[in-house]
């Protein structure tokens, strides 16, 4: 079976609930109601994994935090290649306000130091059926694909948190590209082209409520999004690129991997937190009638 290697961030959620996002200088009542998993990267491996794919999270957290290696255990995530790190775990706090839209800041902490030698131990047995998913809240991505083109391994970057930069120095060692409409319109004006014109093979562009667009070579492909009552859209983007991706190596089509990531997405939002809202494949394909 194909497997994916994720190069992935984990963290402590912590999610405030405020009335509405704090002004320079303003101080706000507000009501933490959760700490749970998430983590982009992690975010990404519970949905690949709840999608049907066989996933290797390649990470970091301290040695000390029994309590996120305890989460980890509950979501079924190996931690074989999970480092244990001297630096602290990482941490988000989220700001989720009325309308369950969400400000997050993220402190890096282990997702930052990652080790290279760890990196090279947990793809020493990567191969070319495999593949190599990536995001911008860890260190070493030029590393870890250096590795994975050596063992013709297939590359996937979701462009998050967004830096320009590091897009245009691995764009053409990737086969796709994850980006939500704002990425795709920062990275258009980096390049001064459209976004399908910059000679990635795949380009994924997810839309929010608006449902999201698979551009590749030959076809466009769109998908319209759900209309739900959302309680909490953290993670939303990591859950559909998560099942996407898993789709996509099913050998779905192309449509259908659209469909079923879009129908996972929507959801998650309908629930509180990150890790926590992925939904499971049967609960998806009964969403979508299928």
């Amino acid at each position: 079976m194909p497997r994916v290697y994720n190069l992935g961030s984990i963290n402590l959620d912590r999610t405030i609930n405020v009335s509405h996002f704090p002004k320079p200088g303003e101080t706000i009542d507000g009501k933490v109601f959760e700490d749970s998993l998430g983590g982009k990267g992690l975010n990404v491996s519970v949905a690949l994994q709840k999608a049907g794919q066989s996933v290797v999270h390649i990470g970091a957290v301290n040695h000390n935090d029994k309590s996120l290696s305890d989460m980890l255990d509950r979501f079924e995530i190996d931690q074989t290649f999970v480092e244990k790190s001297d630096h602290p775990s990482g941490q988000a706090y989220i700001f989720l306000d009325k309308e369950a839209e969400n400000s997050i800041v993220v402190c890096g902490g282990a997702n930052l130091a990652i080790s290279h030698d760890h990196i090279n131990q947990a793809l020493e047995n990567g191969s070319k059926d495999n593949w190599l998913v990536l995001q911008n809240e860890t260190n070493g991505q030029a590393k870890a694909v250096e590795i994975a083109l050596g063992k013709k391994m297939k590359v996937a970057l979701v462009a998050a948190p967004f830096n320009a930069e590091m897009v245009i120095e691995l764009l053409d060692k990737i086969d796709l590209l994850a980006l939500n409409e704002s990425e795709a319109k920062e990275l258009e004006t980096a390049f001064g082209k459209p976004v399908e014109k910059i000679g990635c093979p795949m380009i994924l562009v997810t839309k929010g409520a608006a449902g999201a667009v698979l551009i590749t070579p030959n076809q466009t492909f769109k998908v319209d999004g759900k209309k739900v009552v959302p309680r909490d859209t953290t993670g939303a983007g990591d859950t559909f690129f998560g099942y996407f991706l898993a789709c996509w190596i099913a050998k779905e089509t192309p449509q259908i991997c659209l469909e079923l990531a879009n129908a996972a997405a929507a959801l998650a939002v309908q629930k509180n937190g990150a890790a926590n809202s992925v939904p499971a494949m049967s609960d998806v394909r009964a969403a979508t009638g299928d």
